[in-house]
């Protein structure tokens, strides 16, 4: 199999779990509210936080979270089909000139 479709596979498999570990892991600041509908609730209500000691290490909105795992599953796609090629580590080896001798 391909790198480009080995990166895709791999976005589009971690960014839903990802996704759904946020998700499970966020507490609701407003889900008494039963008038309010699921994505009022995911857009206003729920929030991913990490304690620390002190107060909050990460305090962040869940939405930002899943706009990010969309948007890697998106981009897996695009790897898998080939449209974006899958950035790759650099060698490390140095590449010699052989003009420079």
């Amino acid at each position: 199999m391909e790198y480009n479709k080995k990166a895709g596979i791999l976005l589009m498999v971690t960014s839903p779990l990802v996704a759904i570990i946020s998700f499970l892991s966020s507490d609701c600041q407003y889900c008494d509210i039963t008038e309010s509908s699921m994505l009022d609730k995911v857009m206003y209500g729920f929030r991913f936080r990490l304690f620390q000691d002190d107060g909050y290490l990460i305090d962040i909105a869940t939405k930002y979270i899943l706009f990010v795992c969309l948007a890697s599953f998106a981009l897996g796609l695009l790897y898998y089909l080939e449209v974006f090629n899958a950035p790759r580590k650099r060698s490390t080896k140095q590449v010699t000139n052989s003009a420079d001798k």
